[in-house]
């Protein structure tokens, strides 16, 4: 008997289809605008598309994706389970699948501040911004300015469900 095979593509190839369309229009929408907005355009839009990978990652495995955030960088992390009883659970590094598995540099230029449900955050060594398996996302403001001028650059925001919005501030008038 012969199988035949069935035409389609997978969901991570679509996936990655998205991921790309996603950072391709983020750089086409700041087209307009000096070398360096566009490249803090590029950057914002690799760390969204990142999101949404971990969102997805989240709801396709069951298990939460983290995103721990510092002044001069971001990690994606998982839970993993200790063998302890009472079980405990520790944030470790992303160690599979797209995301990077060490923690990715924020332009040295960048001033970062997070907020939680309008509250300042400080790095406490877990994540701060949670991807649940539901879909729901810890809602959350990132806010990116120059870190000489103090200038607003660029606002990613998320309150609670996908998508996260990212606003230019630097080529507002």
């Amino acid at each position: 008997m012969k199988l035949e095979r069935q035409a389609g593509f997978t969901l991570l190839e679509i996936m990655l289809v998205l991921m790309i369309m996603a950072g391709g229009a983020v750089v086409v929408m700041s087209s307009t605008g000096s070398v360096e907005e566009r490249r803090q355009s590029s950057e914002a839009g690799r760390l969204v598309a990142l999101m949404e990978y971990a969102a997805d990652h989240a709801t396709m495995t069951g298990t939460p994706v983290g995103l721990q955030v510092t002044d001069s960088d971001y990690l994606f992390m998982t839970p993993q389970q200790r063998n302890t009883t009472p079980v405990i659970w520790r944030w470790v590094p992303f160690s599979k699948g797209a995301l990077p598995g060490h923690a990715q540099s924020f332009s040295p230029a960048w001033q970062i501040e997070l907020f939680i449900n309008g509250d300042a955050v400080e790095t406490r060594g877990t994540p701060q911004i949670i991807f649940y398996p539901d879909g729901a996302i810890t809602a959350f403001q990132l806010r990116i300015t120059d870190r000489a001028t103090t200038r607003p650059l660029l606002t990613l925001t998320c309150n609670g469900l996908w998508p996260v919005t990212v606003l230019n501030e630097a080529q507002m008038p």
